[in-house]
């Protein structure tokens, strides 16, 4: 599959709304947070496409308390697109200029259930809390986290 990985742009919008909607279907960020993602993180936010379309995109920040660690937000694959290694190239690039950042620490929270546990695994996270109502009543997730070589 032919694909290519790149830092977002200011036009999309459109692509990123649909990829965001498609994979968390109606529970992930409003349409006015992934409206400013290119404007608020450019660094930090990469998008695949393959034909055009946006298939999938990372988004990290770094933590407004500590400037040594950096969250994961958010990553997501269009469902047609997936295990043909697109997560891991949009992590690796996320990874990469998080570290360019001297972020030490990335943090990310994931669903028990989500797949991409194994792909996080795969990337060096270990999961470190178990949070039963993390972003609202019955909403578990697992917070994850990974060291960054100097």
């Amino acid at each position: 599959m032919q694909y290519t990985v790149r830092k977002v742009a200011l036009g999309d919008f459109f692509g990123l709304l649909e990829v965001e909607q498609l994979a968390f279907l109606g529970d992930g960020y409003s349409p006015y947070f992934i409206k400013m993602i290119p404007h608020l993180y450019p660094d930090t936010c990469f998008v695949a496409e393959a034909g055009g379309q946006i298939i999938g995109y990372s988004l990290g920040a770094r933590d407004g308390h500590d400037s040594e660690v950096g969250w994961i937000l958010t990553a997501a694959v269009r469902r047609g697109y997936q295990g043909h290694g697109i997560g891991t190239a949009l992590a690796k690039a996320l990874v990469h200029a998080m570290g360019e950042q001297h972020i030490k620490t990335l943090i990310l929270t994931v669903e028990p259930s989500n797949p991409a546990r194994e792909l996080y695994r795969r990337h060096g996270f270990v999961e470190t809390k178990f949070e039963e109502d993390c972003y609202g009543l019955g909403k578990a997730r697992y917070y994850m986290e990974r060291r960054l070589t100097p």
